[in-house]
């Protein structure tokens, strides 16, 4: 009988053990996604500041004609290159301002379409 105990007793610590590993796993796994998607919100946020601060310092762009403003990831590019901040303009135009280096200190306006 004493057998049939030790047997059963360890079943149940094979089965806690294997439970607490999965949820591990799991935990893990979130945390994971967590980290990656709060570093693509800090480099949107930093690149939505600087792309403000070079159309606020470009004279050509005129601040009180932005109608939108969005920043999105393309599909395609390398990092830090496949971000953009894209501004439509009440006119019916568009501005793209990216990142000018990979050192992410400067931003660039390099599509206007007028």
């Amino acid at each position: 009988m004493s057998d049939t105990k030790k047997n059963g007793r360890n079943k149940v610590l094979l089965i806690a053990w294997g439970v607490l590993t999965i949820a591990l796993l799991v935990s893990t796994g979130f945390q994971i996604v967590s980290n990656i998607n709060n570093g693509d919100q800090n480099v949107r946020e930093n690149l939505l500041a600087s792309a403000t601060l070079t159309m606020a310092q470009d004279e050509s762009v005129n601040c009180e004609d932005i109608e939108n403003i969005q920043v999105s990831k393309m599909k395609a590019g390398v990092f830090p290159f496949n971000y953009s901040v894209l501004v439509d303009m009440k006119n019916g135009s568009q501005l793209a301002v990216e990142w000018k280096d990979e050192d992410m200190s400067e931003t660039e306006i390099v599509n206007q379409n007028r």
